[in-house]
């Protein structure tokens, strides 16, 4: 597939998350000024709802749906569980994986990449895949590949991570970009349906609506 198809579906990606949970909590340059408020306060109260569940999880998900608050992990899993109920017009297929920047036993930040390796679908958790993000963007087999990357509220090709970091540095957080990457073992193949028409952003958006009535209608 060509890099641009897989960028057109990051970027809607990105941009359906966000408006479902529209604040990264720990992106403090958001709140900068802000941090003694009754709201940053009660959005802080309100996200200790979702710690009781796991990381990397679709419970961890679905719950950053229902308050509309989100760290980095919480999103991509976000991104990635809309990726797996879409239907798009593919003719190869597609994978979205979670991965995470590791310094030691500590993550960093968290991204998906939208690419079409089955292996990397494949990987483990905690699997070494790249030392830096730098290399990873420079992997043949992820020549095409794009991240998604909602907490910056971002999608970029991965052949041009210079430019994505120089996103990062709007919001002051290239230093969570340091360290080597490791996959999360979650990861989706994209449905394809040759016969349907690929999805406008407003399908997407549909989607996730369709999303959030399943995980309230469950609670």
């Amino acid at each position: 597939m060509k890099k641009e198809e897989l960028l057109a579906i990051g970027a809607a990606l990105t941009k359906t998350v966000r408006k479902y949970i529209k604040y990264s909590e720990n992106l403090f340059s958001l709140y900068r000024g802000h941090t003694n408020s009754s709201l940053y306060r009660s959005r802080r109260d309100m996200f200790q709802q979702t710690m009781k569940y796991r990381p990397y999880t679709i419970d961890h998900a679905y719950q950053g749906f229902k308050i509309g608050i989100g760290y980095c992990d919480g999103l991509c899993v976000a991104a990635a569980v809309l990726a797996s109920r879409l239907d798009l017009n593919l003719t190869e297929k597609c994978y979205i994986s979670i991965f995470a920047v590791s310094e030691g036993l500590t993550e960093n930040h968290a991204f998906c990449i939208i690419h079409q390796d089955p292996l990397l679908h494949t990987y483990k958790d905690n699997y070494l895949v790249s030392d830096d993000i730098h290399k990873l963007g420079l992997k043949a087999r992820l020549k095409n590949g794009v991240i998604c990357d909602p907490w910056i509220y971002k999608s970029s090709y991965l052949s041009d991570i210079d430019s994505h970091l120089g996103h990062a540095k709007l919001y002051n957080v290239t230093g969570y970009y340091e360290g080597e990457i490791i996959s999360k073992s979650f990861s989706f193949k994209i449905p394809s349906n040759s016969k349907k028409p690929y999805k406008k952003i407003d399908d997407f958006e549909s989607t996730m609506q369709e999303i959030k009535s399943e995980f309230f209608y469950t609670l």
